[in-house]
């Protein structure tokens, strides 16, 4: 199995989980908390809205560099902790 491919199946892995959650918070929107904690759960679930849409995007395109990038922005979390 090449390097392309298993990178290609952890994005869409990944792609599969984030909009798992972004269905799952749309659905059931979590209720209760004070101000700034509704707006910081709005922030981050436009946040994972966006980075659901630009990962999706660049695993559609056909070029081998766009898949390397989605690869670096799921990695990115990972490495930095």
């Amino acid at each position: 199995m090449s390097i392309i491919k298993i990178i290609t199946i952890l994005n869409w892995v990944v792609i599969a989980i984030l909009g798992f959650l972004v269905i799952a918070e749309t659905l059931t929107p979590t209720k209760g908390g004070d101000a700034a904690g509704r707006g910081m759960g709005q922030a981050i679930y436009y946040l994972a809205i966006i980075a659901f849409f630009v990962l999706l995007f660049l695993n559609l395109l056909p070029y081998n560099w766009a898949k390397y990038t989605a690869f670096a922005l799921v990695a990115l979390p990972i490495v930095y902790i």
